[in-house]
């Protein structure tokens, strides 16, 4: 019996070691797929930048042929993702440009170098509220949008998905014209819009400068056509912090154009030495 015992007192110490170096391995990669996971999601998110967080890529060819069962996923996911982020940023585009329309006709009430007349003053009142109005749906739903792809993005650490994007130049290391070109046109887009977003904050800090200046402590009427009190406190430390925000966000915005800007350059730069005809990029 005793010997009995003397054999087995090893076997449960060697089942007990492998059971322990288990339990750390799983632990170890189950903080390894965290930290991926967690790269997933950055601040890039919430500065309406959501391809941004996907920091690893796989970079394929166009004419690479993969047919198991995770790479059609992960192609059917990026299509998901894809549609769902080009939807939040036409969403946040017309919101941009409904509030521009909106600024063009709040200029043109108070244009004092071309008076207008009480018809023309309440047409131009409509047309900035109706604007305004539109802007600010766009935006609401431009948010549920993004919560859509937010989701897409679970899904992806969950899958352990990656962004897929073309290579420029093909296993034989010759130029892929057609990915240059898309490639540039995303990037064109990418300028638009953030000069646009641009446009929109200096308007905004434009806005919250005029108020703390003249509005707050004189009580007359305010671009959005309502009356504040000299003392209303609230109001002036409201649009302090407005201006302090939005100034921070029309930073961020010409920060982005430059970037991008010299991204142009560089894949045109690139293009070329390359040998692909100047046609190509304009």
């Amino acid at each position: 019996m005793s010997h009995t015992l003397r054999n087995l007192v090893p076997l449960m110490l060697l089942v007990m070691l492998v059971t322990v170096n288990g339990l750390a391995q799983q632990q170890n990669s189950g903080s390894v797929s965290q930290a991926r996971m967690a790269s997933l999601t950055t601040a890039d998110v919430e500065a309406r930048n959501p391809s941004a967080v996907l920091k690893t890529t796989r970079t394929v060819e166009r004419d690479q042929q993969q047919t198991d069962a995770f790479t059609a996923a992960e192609i059917a996911w990026n299509a998901r993702y894809r549609a769902a982020l080009a939807r939040v940023r036409e969403l946040e585009r017309r919101a941009d440009q409904a509030e521009l329309a909106a600024a063009r006709a709040r200029n043109a009430y108070f244009d004092l170098n071309q008076p207008r007349d009480p018809q023309q003053k309440n047409q131009l009142n409509a047309e900035y509220s109706d604007q305004m109005a539109l802007s600010k749906q766009l935006r609401a739903e431009a948010e549920r949008a993004f919560v859509e792809l937010n989701a897409l993005l679970e899904e992806a650490r969950r899958e352990g998905f990656l962004l897929r994007t073309y290579a420029l130049y093909r296993s034989n290391g010759q130029p892929d014209p057609e990915s240059f070109r898309e490639r540039l046109l995303e990037l064109r887009q990418d300028l638009r819009d953030a000069e646009a977003r641009a446009a929109v904050m200096d308007l905004r800090a434009r806005r919250a400068q005029t108020n703390l200046r003249v509005n707050a402590c004189a009580g007359i009427t305010d671009i959005n056509f309502g009356r504040f009190n000299c003392s209303d406190i609230y109001y002036v430390n409201r649009q302090r912090a407005e201006l302090q925000t939005t100034q921070e966000e029309l930073t961020a915005a010409r920060a982005r154009m430059e970037a991008v800007k010299k991204q142009i350059a560089e894949l045109i730069e690139q293009g070329l030495d390359a040998g692909l005809p100047p046609g190509l990029f304009r």
